[in-house]
C-alpha cells in the first residue's frame, strides 16, 4: 500500500478542477444542442463532444500526474518499471532499456515544466483541430459552388496578371506575383474557409467579429507551432490578452504565458465564437451540428 507523503499542489488542483469544469460546459453545452433541435438521444458526434475529448487528454495528464506525485518516489512507478523489466527485458534490449530509464527518471526530476507545457501544446492543437474540423462542415453547407470559385480566383488572377504588365516599377510586379501567390489557388485553405464564414455574418452578429478573427488567428497560430517543435515560424510577433493573462508568440520563440489558465479561456472562446457564429448563420441544424455514428 502507497501513502500519500504530501499535501496535492494547490496549482495543480486548480488547472485540475477548472478542466472539470470546462468538461462540464462542453457536456452540458452538447446536451442543449441537441434539446433546441428536439433530437432524441442517438449515438453522434457534435463540436461540442469531440471538444470534451480533447480536454479529456489534459485532464488525464494532470490527475494521474498528480496522484503519483503525492507519494514518495511516486509509489508504484519504481515497481511499475522493476515489473516491466523482468518480464520483458530482452538482453539485446538491455543498452537501449537502461539510456531510456536514465532519460525517464530526469523527466520526472528536470522537465516537469516542459512536460506540462507540452501538454498545453498537445491540448491547443487538439482544442483548434476540433473547431476547424467543425467549421468547415458548417463551410461546405454555405460554400459557393468549386465552379464559381473557380471562375472567380480565374478572374483574380487575370486582374493581377494585368496589374503586372501595367506596372511601371518592379514593387508593383511583386505585389501582383505575391497576390497570384497568395489567393490564386482554386484551393480553399482552413484559414480560407474560416474568412469566407466570417465574411457571412450579419451585421447582428452577436459577438465582435474582427476580435474573434483575431482570437481565432492567434489559436490557429499557436497551434500550427506543432509543425516546428514548438517554436513560432511566423512573420510577426503576436500577442493576445485575455482575462486569465498574457499570451505571446513571438518569432522563432514558443508560446509564454504567465498563467497557463490562458489555455482554458482561450477554449471557451472558441466554444462562444462556434456558437455565435451557427446562430448567426442560422444553423442549428443536424445537417451542420451533428455526425451519427449510424
Amino acid at each position: 500500500m502507497y501513502v500519500k507523503g504530501r499535501k496535492f499542489d494547490i496549482n495543480t488542483k486548480a488547472r485540475i478542477y477548472s478542466l472539470i469544469v470546462l468538461k462540464g460546459r462542453c457536456i452540458f453545452n452538447e446536451d442543449m444542442l441537441g434539446l433546441y433541435m428536439g433530437l432524441k438521444p442517438r449515438p453522434g458526434r457534435t463540436f461540442y463532444g469531440d471538444l470534451s475529448g480533447a480536454v479529456d487528454m489534459l485532464l488525464y495528464f494532470f490527475m494521474n500526474d498528480e496522484v503519483s506525485a503525492c507519494m514518495a518516489g511516486r509509489g508504484p512507478l519504481q515497481e511499475l518499471f522493476d515489473e516491466v523489466k523482468q518480464e520483458y527485458l530482452d538482453e539485446r534490449d538491455e543498452r537501449m532499456f537502461r539510456l531510456a530509464m536514465e532519460d525517464i527518471k530526469n523527466i520526472y526530476e528536470e522537465r516537469v515544466d516542459f512536460m506540462i507545457g507540452s501538454s498545453f501544446l498537445d491540448f491547443t492543437v487538439g482544442s483548434f483541430s476540433v473547431f476547424e474540423f467543425w467549421m468547415g462542415r458548417l463551410y461546405d453547407r454555405i460554400k459557393e459552388t468549386d465552379a464559381d470559385r473557380r471562375v472567380r480566383k480565374a478572374e483574380f488572377v487575370v486582374r493581377q496578371i494585368k496589374r503586372y504588365n501595367d506596372a511601371k516599377d518592379e514593387v508593383t510586379r511583386q505585389a501582383a506575383v505575391k497576390k497570384i501567390m497568395e489567393e490564386g489557388s482554386p484551393f480553399m485553405s482552413a484559414k480560407g474557409k474560416l474568412d469566407h464564414i466570417f465574411s457571412k455574418l450579419s451585421a447582428d452578429y452577436a459577438r465582435d467579429a474582427k476580435k474573434d478573427l483575431e482570437i481565432v488567428g492567434f489559436y490557429r497560430a499557436q497551434r500550427n507551432t506543432v509543425h516546428n517543435l514548438g517554436i513560432h515560424a511566423g512573420e510577426e510577433d503576436l500577442k493576445l490578452l485575455l482575462d486569465s493573462g498574457e499570451v505571446t508568440l513571438n518569432v522563432n520563440e514558443p508560446s509564454r504565458t504567465n498563467d497557463w489558465a490562458t489555455s482554458i479561456e482561450l477554449c471557451y472562446e472558441l466554444m462562444n465564437i462556434y456558437m455565435a457564429i451557427i446562430y448567426d448563420l442560422k444553423r442549428f441544424d443536424e445537417e451542420c451540428c451533428v455526425i451519427y455514428k449510424d
